[in-house]
């Protein structure tokens, strides 16, 4: 329904536009011919005045028709090429995460010695999460508590020795639950 009242309004606009050309030809012709003619009548004045009216006319049916049809379409254009950047911006942001699982598959598989490999793993997930920091935690079965393994900032000295008991803390209900978590402030929660 809506797009036939769409259809038949693009159609009116055409008619008008072709009528409004038409009688400029047409004007222009027969005034053209009676003055070559050297006829001077009222039918000639008429047509001059029928003339001088077209632009007018012209200018009426473009800010009433076509300006407001060309706005609204500029507005469409404007708002697919907004939800076009969107969608490239979502792409280029899967694809980018897809390149950190990438490195840290890589990262996880090296040669390299599992601590430093661990520390790869860390650095590429704060990295790709765009996080402030990333912390990999293992579980010692003997004391029921998970131990810092590895972790992508500057304290590297905590690694081995900080252990949080399972169920304590946010770590430590991540861990007992395992169920992931994302906070945008750990310290506030």
């Amino acid at each position: 329904m809506q797009n036939s009242r769409v259809v038949r309004r693009k159609g009116l606009l055409v008619i008008l536009i072709a009528l409004l050309l038409a009688a400029a030809v047409l004007t222009g012709a027969g005034t053209g011919f009676l003055a070559a003619r050297g006829e001077t009548g009222i039918f000639f004045v008429l047509l001059l005045a029928l003339l001088a009216a077209i632009p007018f006319l012209a200018y009426v049916l473009y800010k009433k028709k076509i300006l407001p049809y060309f706005s609204r379409l500029e507005d469409a254009n404007l708002e697919l090429h907004i939800k076009q950047e969107e969608l490239l911006d979502v792409k280029d942001d899967l694809f980018i995460k897809f390149l950190g699982i990438y490195d840290v598959n890589h990262a996880a598989n090296s040669h390299r010695l599992y601590e430093k490999r661990l520390k790869d793993v860390a650095d590429i997930t704060a990295r790709v999460m765009e996080a402030d920091a990333c912390l990999i935690y293992l579980y010692n079965k003997k004391k029921d508590a998970l131990v810092v393994a590895a972790r992508n900032d500057h304290h590297q000295k905590a690694t081995g020795k900080v252990r949080i008991p399972l169920g304590e803390g946010i770590e430590g209900w991540v861990g007992r639950r395992l169920d992931p978590v994302m906070l945008r402030d750990f310290r506030s929660d």
